[in-house]
């Protein structure tokens, strides 16, 4: 879907905005009026086309949404959007396509938007064009991680090194983000690792959470990971070492009931996926 999108001019970057509330209503007549002078016509698209600026944008919105439909396009969820952008971004910088200095302006024009996730908190800092193309480096590695697990691609996860990987996993855990994932969505995640020769990640997700303050947030974050780490796809025992210190992450007093739940699925996981030692199973009391 994403190629069918960029094969419409100015869409791509206008669902982007869209996504990140900073497109403005005139935006989308603009695009309407540009996407017809190009010889598209739908019935919507005109009605979208001929309304009056300046245009408030939720007067624009059933119209473009209904163009979109008309145009046989679904926009992907805004969280593929936004790493779609990135990776093109990154590319950008690194095939020379853009300098340094415009890629990283394109990066900081989306961070505050974006909630001010801390894993691109240095790009405001950068200035050097060499030490920006080594972060593009690093963020186009972590976007590929990103990328294959998000989308259950097994075999691409097991391409991916690891530092990419824990890189990747600890962008899960920044409270700023503007599209934190849910319960399944986290869990997936987690199973594909675990799929992918990645399951030794448990020791890591476990630490992330004990180095920063273990919350009701983040321990509902590491117990969904958990949850796929720990089920019957993984392939080696599960260290009882992990089951302790997960134990020890969570001993604080009124965790949010998500988050209770969230644990309990946790250790349930790692019982039913007879990955345990023999009689350890009866250590995953969650109280």
């Amino acid at each position: 879907m994403l190629n069918k999108i960029r094969a419409v001019p100015g869409l791509f970057k206008l669902l982007v905005d869209q996504a990140l509330d900073i497109a403005p209503g005139d935006a989308f007549v603009q695009w309407a009026v540009a996407l017809q002078a190009s010889g598209q016509s739908t019935p919507t698209l005109s009605r979208l086309a001929s309304l009056t600026l300046p245009a408030r944008r939720e007067e624009v919105q059933q119209d473009f949404t209904a163009t979109l439909a008309e145009l046989g396009i679904e926009p992907p969820p805004a969280r593929r959007l936004l790493t779609a952008y990135l990776q093109q971004i990154t590319h950008d910088i690194l095939t020379g396509h853009i300098t340094a200095q415009a890629g990283a302006d394109a990066v900081n024009q989306i961070y505050p938007p974006l909630g001010h996730p801390m894993w691109l908190i240095h790009w405001t800092e950068l200035v050097d064009a060499e030490r920006i193309r080594e972060a593009a480096e690093d963020l186009r590695d972590l976007l590929e991680a990103q990328d294959a697990l998000e989308t259950g691609d097994v075999q691409q996860s097991r391409r991916i090194k690891g530092s990419s990987i824990k890189a990747y996993v600890g962008t899960l855990f920044d409270e700023n983000q503007k599209f934190p994932m849910d319960f399944d969505a986290l869990k997936a995640v987690g199973t594909v690792l675990a799929k992918s020769g990645h399951e030794k990640l448990d020791w890591d997700v476990i630490a992330i959470t004990t180095e920063l303050k273990p919350d009701s947030k983040r321990l509902f974050t590491a117990s969904a990971l958990l949850t796929g780490l720990w089920s019957s796809a993984r392939v080696s025992t599960i260290d009882p070492k992990t089951i302790d210190a997960f134990q020890k992450a969570r001993q604080q007093k009124s965790l949010k009931p998500k988050a209770e739940n969230a644990i309990k699925q946790a250790f349930n996981a790692a019982v039913e996926s007879k990955k345990l030692p023999a009689g350890y199973a009866a250590k995953l009391k969650p109280d």
